[in-house]
């Protein structure tokens, strides 16, 4: 048996849990999905095995225990929900008038009451647009072996600072 424990990160209270060595090393060395390979443990249980304290942890060690969930999550939702339910009012490209730049609805009317129907469309716009930007920054693993192989054949195109 191996005990772990994992701190929740928001109250630092530490829940410990005892499991089979063996299961949680073939789980630690990706061996299966942890509700596969614990499945007699509850949610709560496999969120230990999750995001055990060092040095059982298997990648990112963030645990929130079962008692602050909850108040975190429901937080987050509502932030999250007035976001996307929200419309975005700005003024007209020709500056006569202004409305929501998702749906089109006047701030005046009862609709702009209303959560905007094409929130959904709006979140999905801004994963998209995230996404662009983050592959602008990123550099693949195969531009740098071109690259490599280029400087080798004294063919590199790129300019010097």
């Amino acid at each position: 048996m191996r005990e772990l424990k994992a701190t929740c990160t928001q109250c630092k209270r530490v829940i410990r849990l005892r499991v089979n060595a063996e299961v949680h090393d073939r789980y630690l060395f990706r061996g299966g999905l942890v509700q596969e390979m614990f499945p007699a443990l509850t949610p709560d249980e496999r969120e230990v095995v999750i995001n055990a304290d060092p040095p059982y942890q298997h990648g990112f060690t963030y645990h929130v225990c079962a008692e602050c969930w909850p108040k975190l999550h429901n937080e987050e939702d509502d932030k999250r929900d007035a976001l996307i339910n929200s419309h975005d009012f700005a003024a007209t490209h020709d500056n006569e008038r202004v409305e929501c730049r998702w749906c089109l609805v006047s701030p005046l009317s009862a609709a702009a009451q209303e959560p905007c129907p094409e929130g959904s469309y709006r979140e999905a716009s801004d994963r998209l647009q995230a996404s662009r930007l983050a592959q602008v920054h990123v550099v693949r693993e195969d531009d740098v072996e071109l690259d490599r192989m280029a400087e080798d054949f004294g063919h590199n195109n790129k300019e010097e600072v």
